[in-house]
């Protein structure tokens, strides 16, 4: 395998509530996920091949956000779109 791009560290899963779901419910789900860490939860992270989850926020997204628009350029220029 070749690597043609290494990115920075990026928050890769996102759960989201709808608007209407109410905050103490909200609130107990964001607990449940942020307990687990390795040795407690390691199923749940396990599936997900993840070592802990973190409350995330536009900041934290925005590397996300940017790998994505990187990515896309990198394959638009090698398939000639760009």
């Amino acid at each position: 395998m070749r690597v043609f791009y290494t990115s920075n560290p990026y928050v890769d899963y996102v759960f989201v509530a709808r608007k209407d779901v109410p905050k103490a419910a909200q609130e107990k789900f964001v607990s449940a996920l942020l307990a687990p860490k390795n040795g407690k939860g390691d199923r749940v992270l396990k599936i997900l091949r993840a070592h802990k989850f973190v409350l995330a926020s536009d900041e934290k997204y925005a590397s996300t956000r940017q790998i994505t628009h990187e990515t896309r350029d990198v394959l638009s220029r090698r398939a000639g779109l760009h």
